[in-house]
């Protein structure tokens, strides 16, 4: 996402999670996982600003043709193999990042070690622009040349040219380390994967992926090979959570190791509130009246940023079975809780009104009305649902015809039985190899079907909880009643004759 006027500099600081990755922790070695659109790499680059010494290494981009150069040169695994990969990109990442943030601290070394350092230096920043500006057949290319020749140092993330062998490596590493020991500062690593779903495409991307963690899992610890302390250095990967229940199953060779001190970014439908607010103030400050009250939203104010929302939204709003809600609890209700989709949204609906308002905003003319509200969010909703299949794609491949095929046969609210039922007869798996218990897997994890959890007294409505919610995964028992999430079932209408409403736990700004 990106950090619109330095919007989320500030809205950031909300929930709890992200103050305590914004205060890394001393010490601490995590993960840190969000799905898409939780604002991950946003969050990141904000850590970066926060101190000279950090930095941030994209590995996301580079990963599918690393994982396949290093596959056609090894036959067996070679996990080690690339975890050493990995360590060596991360330390030559931090060796640029200390020698721009340090540079007296190189003045003051010997000679040789100063001019050992410059010339190494200047290879490493004439083969980052050399990746930066290389296309991928190019950058393929030269990855299967060193790999050919034996070089492991710079293959993974930067075109190699300067080093000629890892005793270059080891004596970079060496003299940064004393600097950073000498200045008595601490450098964080932030590595951020991006959504590189194609782990599981081929057992070279999976011994890829496991290197990564091995890597990770080490970076801030003693070094025997080189003799480094590590001390120093703390590390930090951001991790996409579509992967993490595959990485477990299919790659982790020690869960407990490397799911070690997880931090979860998660949103709430208040944080999300006061987010939009904050954004909508940073990009148009002059064109609200001051009875709006827009500039006194601070972090905590919810029920404020409800009322702005207010003043240009319906207050209540039905849905297609004459149903009504508080409008931003059912703009909620069709997101996962993500910064992105409820931005998505709002820009939606506020573009007309805002961007090309060459004055400021009268009240109440122009308030966005009921139809336009649903035509938009019909809209929205549907960019949602591709891009959450999109997220999945490499995971559950099938599982946009398995949603075509399944949910239009069921209720909102609906029994294991009843799923079953239509798996039979859709004949999923012959058409596409999937048990029953992989399709509740799929139908879970991506959070187009979730458990009630309660339900209401007026009998029609019904809590759900979802994937999104949840920090662990949420495994759909034969003993629970099922639910569908508005955003597939907007896109899916259930089998005539349901008139349950789904409500997404969470989903109201506030409570509910």
């Amino acid at each position: 996402m990106v950090d619109e006027n330095g919007m989320l500099s500030m809205a950031y600081v909300v929930g709890h999670s992200m103050k305590e990755t914004l205060e890394l922790r001393s010490g601490a070695r995590s993960l840190v996982i969000g799905r898409k659109g939780t604002g991950k790499t946003t969050l990141l680059h904000m850590l970066k600003q926060r101190s000279r010494l950090f930095c941030v290494l994209d590995i996301g981009a580079d990963f599918p043709a690393v994982a396949e150069q290093l596959g056609r040169e090894h036959r067996t695994s070679y996990t080690e193999q690339a975890a050493e990969v990995w360590s060596t990109v991360v330390w030559n990442t931090i060796i640029l990042s200390v020698h721009r943030a340090l540079p007296e601290k190189f003045e003051e070394l010997e000679r040789s070690d100063r001019a050992f350092i410059a010339e190494y230096v200047t290879g490493l920043e004439s083969n980052v622009e050399a990746h930066a500006t290389s296309t991928k057949s190019q950058f393929a290319r030269s990855i299967s040349d060193k790999v050919q020749r034996g070089s492991w140092g710079l293959a993974a993330a930067m075109v190699r040219a300067a080093l000629e062998s890892d005793l270059h490596v080891a004596r970079a590493m060496k003299i940064v380390e004393g600097i950073l020991e000498e200045a008595g500062q601490k450098i964080n690593v932030l590595i951020d994967t991006l959504e590189f779903y194609k782990v599981g495409e081929s057992q070279a991307a999976k011994d890829c992926m496991k290197g990564l963690l091995n890597c990770c899992s080490k970076i801030d610890s003693p070094n025997e090979k080189y003799g480094l302390k590590n001390n120093n250095i703390e590390c930090r990967l951001f991790f996409p959570d579509e992967l993490t229940e595959y990485v477990k199953t299919h790659i982790s060779h020690s869960v407990e190791k490397d799911f070690k001190d997880v931090e979860h970014i998660r949103w709430s439908a208040p944080e999300l509130a006061v987010l939009s607010v904050i954004r909508l103030r940073e990009g148009n400050s002059e064109k609200f009246p001051d009875s709006w009250k827009i500039h006194e939203v601070g972090l905590n104010d919810a029920k404020l940023a409800q009322d702005v929302l207010h003043r240009f939204l319906p207050i209540l709003v039905s849905n297609d079975r004459g149903v009504s809600f508080e409008c931003i609890t059912y703009l909620m209700r069709h997101t996962q809780l993500t910064p992105r989709q409820f931005l998505i949204i709002l820009n939606s609906l506020t573009h007309r009104l805002f961007l090309k308002s060459s004055g400021r905003v009268s009240e109440p003319s122009q308030k966005v009305s009921e139809s336009t509200l649903h035509n938009v969010l019909k809209k929205c909703t549907q960019e949602t649902y591709s891009d959450i299949l999109g997220t999945y794609r490499d995971i559950y491949p099938a599982a946009n015809k398995v949603l075509h095929r399944l949910l239009p046969r069921l209720p909102r609210v609906f029994s294991d039985a009843q799923l079953r039922a239509a798996f039979v007869e859709e004949e999923i798996k012959a058409d596409f190899s999937l048990d029953f218990e992989d399709v509740k897997s799929c139908l879970s994890d991506i959070g187009a079907v979730g458990k009630v959890s309660e339900q209401k007294a007026s009998g029609d409505t019904v809590l759900g909880e979802f994937s999104y919610r949840t920090q662990q995964r949420l495994i759909l028992s034969a003993s629970f009643r099922y639910c569908i999430h508005p955003i597939f079932s907007s896109v899916h209408p259930p089998i005539v004759g349901d008139n349950f409403t789904v409500h997404p736990e969470g989903s109201g700004v506030l409570g509910g």
